[in-house]
């Protein structure tokens, strides 16, 4: 899953680079990053779901997907409201839009999206978005 993941989000835009690390590594990584560093998180899921449909057993996980850029200065609302804006035009709805071409993932996928704190860096600006995935067993 991780994998079908990765070729996609470099499908949506190659400009970012993709991380997994845990979190402690981030943030000794982090310090390394210049400003306008562009990279994708990809969270290890945490929770989800199983189910039977159609008399198939699905495991659906949480996916939360990290989209940040690294700016140069302290950024006022608006500026990073812009961001946020160029952020999402870039690699996230080119992404979702990949996604739904895709004929494993089922009609009506809800797309949530937040703006989180800077988790490394307070000049970090990110939008995260959070899916589920569903997935057939057998």
């Amino acid at each position: 899953m991780i994998d079908n993941l990765k070729t996609l989000l470099t499908r949506a835009n190659a400009g970012y680079v993709i991380e997994q690390d845990e979190n402690e590594m981030m943030k000794i990584r982090e310090n390394n990053f210049a400003n306008g560093h562009r990279y994708i998180y990809i969270e290890e899921y945490k929770q989800g779901h199983y189910s039977y449909e159609s008399f198939r057993l699905r495991k659906t996980p949480v996916l939360e997907i990290y989209f940040s850029v690294f700016s140069e200065n302290k950024q006022t609302a608006e500026e990073r409201e812009l961001q946020r804006e160029q952020t999402e035009n870039e690699i996230v709805i080119p992404f979702i839009k990949l996604l739904n071409d895709l004929t494993l993932w089922s009609e009506g996928i809800e797309y949530r999206f937040f703006h989180p704190l800077p988790r490394f860096d307070e000049n970090e600006v990110t939008v995260m978005l959070q899916f589920e995935y569903k997935n057939d067993i057998c």
